[in-house]
């Protein structure tokens, strides 16, 4: 899936409607849980890592390690590693 817009949110009105009309499981996971936070990062290098970081260990574990590695590497910069 391609976004029009790098601005548009990923959770928006219009998907949800569509994915919870699709399957009574969405709807009630919808129901129970709410609508997920939209989150939204700018691009580059830093927001890479950070996803990377994210998806191995928890997300408490993810921003201690990034702020040990961002406060030992001078310049947070591909060419840096």
């Amino acid at each position: 899936m391609r976004f029009k817009n790098t601005r548009e949110k990923i959770v928006n009105d219009s998907d949800i409607k569509k994915l919870t009309s699709s399957h009574k499981i969405f709807s009630f996971i919808k129901e129970k849980y709410g609508i997920p936070p939209n989150w939204q990062r700018p691009e580059g290098f830093v927001s890479l890592c950070r996803i990377i970081l994210e998806q191995q260990v928890s997300l408490a574990s993810a921003e201690a390690h990034f702020n040990k590695l961002n406060n030992y590497v001078k310049e947070f910069a591909p060419k840096k590693f």
